[in-house]
This record gives structure tokens, sequence and C-alpha cells, in this order.
């Protein structure tokens, strides 16, 4: 919030943290990484995005076909893997 309105900030959001009276918004800054990946990054940046808010909507088989496309694409992505991990055993409890 305290940057710049017009700086050149790449992020992604990637979930919430909640402490004992504040829900935090977390974001993972994409401007630490290489060019190749932080390009990457970029490109799934909406879909990625989007597999959070169903994960954190319950939507579990639809968080879990967004981080399994992004897999294909980025294979090394940690964030990705461990949602989809996590979306798979929620759906395994409802099963």
């Amino acid at each position: 919030n305290q940057l710049p309105q017009k700086y050149d900030f790449n992020h992604r959001y990637i979930g919430d943290l909640t402490t004992e009276n504040k829900k935090l918004a977390l974001f993972e800054s994409l401007d630490c990484y290489a060019k190749s990946k932080k390009d990457k990054l970029k490109k799934i940046k909406q879909k990625f995005e989007a597999g959070v808010r169903a994960y954190n909507c319950q939507k579990y088989a639809e968080a879990k076909e967004n981080f399994e496309y992004i897999l294909h694409y980025l294979p090394e992505d940690k964030p990705s893997f461990v949602y989809f991990n996590r979306a798979n055993e929620k759906l395994k409890e409802v099963a």
C-alpha cells in the first residue's frame, strides 16, 4: 500500500495469512526471478490467482484443475505444487 501508484511491481497473490485479529493478503514478488522464469510466471499469473481464489472458496476441483494446468507449463512452481496437493487432499476428504 505504501508504493507509489505508478510503481511497476510484478507480483502475484498467493493467499491469505490470518493472525490473531487480522487477515493479511500475501503477495510474491516476481522481480526476484531471472527474466525467463519471471516471464513464465507472468503468463500464468491469472490462472494461478484464479486457482487461489477457487481454493479459498472451497472449490477444490476447480483449484486443482488450475494448478494442474500450471504445473504442466511450469513444473518447478512450488506454490502451485503446494496448492495442487492441498486441493487434492481436500477432494479426498470429501469423497
